[in-house]
């Protein structure tokens, strides 16, 4: 299954079982180098947070500058919300 098609299955997931905020949908952010500030402990305070990369490389733009990262922080992500799951 594509990274992307099996996200938005978790998200559709989650909106099936009644997901209605932010807060109610794991959540994780890539925060790139190039790009603007954003501390870990603001997003923590936001969001659902269950992860939060400091990628080594990369900006704004990091699906398209830095492919190879950003796939596999994102396949990390999908792994961790899989384990979340209710069996």
């Amino acid at each position: 299954m594509g990274t992307v098609k099996e996200l938005k299955d978790l998200v559709q997931q989650a909106i099936d079982k009644g997901a209605t905020t932010v807060e109610d949908v794991h959540q994780a952010i890539a925060r790139m180098p190039l790009d603007a500030p954003l501390p870990c402990a603001w997003a923590e305070r936001r969001v659902n947070l269950v992860q939060f990369t400091q990628m080594e490389r990369g900006g704004h733009h990091s699906s398209w500058e830095v492919p190879e990262a950003f796939a596999a922080d994102l396949r990390a992500f999908l792994q961790t919300v899989r384990a979340l799951l209710p069996k």
